[in-house]
């Protein structure tokens, strides 16, 4: 089930997402949305424009969650 495996990928990455520094302002996206936004990004490569009218943020907001969250994504499952 796709629920359970997003859930799993979420929790892989420990309590540490829900206190990220962000590159600027703080999304207004919740995490669950962010992890989205990323998993969506990684996997068909859509634009910054067309993900941001899909979460109804700007390219920048689109940007900083991307930026920040595949960083943050490479520190924690180095560690696996």
């Amino acid at each position: 089930d796709n629920v359970y495996m997003f859930t799993g990928v979420l929790a892989s990455l420990g309590s540490a997402a829900h206190k990220l520094q962000y590159l600027y302002a703080t999304p207004t996206l919740d995490v669950r949305n962010q992890v989205l936004l990323i998993l969506i990004k990684l996997r068909l490569y859509i634009t910054n424009f067309q993900l941001g009218r899909m979460f109804e943020v700007t390219q920048l907001e689109v940007y900083n969650i991307f930026v920040t969250w595949v960083q943050f994504m490479s520190q924690q499952w180095r560690k696996i």
